[in-house]
């Protein structure tokens, strides 16, 4: 067993949830990535690399921020970033799956980690989350994962466990994601909410 974590700051939160109540379309992502004090990647124009240059892993200081993207018409569909990542894999090279040297310093790492405690993780995720948009919906999905959602105007904000974004096997992450998902639409609960966050 092996966990990897940086806990959510404040300055992480406070930007996602910038991304959360702004445009994400062709014309508007640049204004929306200045509103997030995030430097440009590269200097380059955001909206370019993402729609032109078909990139979607940015790097944010010590974090990795992922878009989802639907296509046929191009669309973001969710900004995430993971917080923890865990492996249950008794194989003890289990922890080379990014460590804190591949992810940056902030870091820590446990080579002893228990599923306890990647839960533990993600229940320090919720509660900084919280402290921003108060109670969240909580629920599980899946055999064994934990997630927590709040509304914000056509968006998703979620702090969730899941597969790992990499696709390592027996690797699970701890992420925050805001999602695209029109107010007047119910909110996807229990198993919907693992469709909908592979499909976000």
């Amino acid at each position: 067993m092996a966990l990897v974590w940086l806990p959510l700051d404040d300055e992480t939160i406070d930007r996602m949830l910038v991304l959360a109540r702004s445009p994400w379309t062709p014309a508007e992502l640049d204004r929306t990535w200045a509103a997030t004090g995030w430097a440009l990647p590269g200097g380059l124009p955001l909206a370019a690399q993402v729609f032109d240059d078909l990139t979607y892993t940015f790097g944010t200081g010590d974090r990795l921020l992922r878009l989802g993207m639907r296509f046929d018409p191009d669309e973001i569909t969710s900004f995430s970033v993971d917080f923890a990542t865990y492996s249950d894999s008794a194989d003890p090279d289990a922890a080379d799956f990014g460590g804190p040297d591949a992810l940056g310093a902030g870091w820590s790492v446990d080579p002893d980690a228990t599923r306890a405690d990647f839960d533990a993780r993600w229940r320090e995720g919720v509660d900084a989350v919280a402290a921003r948009l108060g109670d969240p919906l909580i629920g599980r999905h899946g055999r064994r994962w934990h997630h927590a959602l709040w509304r914000l105007r056509d968006a998703l904000v979620v702090v969730a466990q899941s597969e790992n974004s990499d696709d390592y096997a027996d690797v699970e992450d701890a992420l925050l994601c805001v999602a695209h998902h029109p107010g007047d639409t119910p909110i996807p609960r229990d198993e919907e909410l693992r469709d909908f966050l592979l499909g976000a």
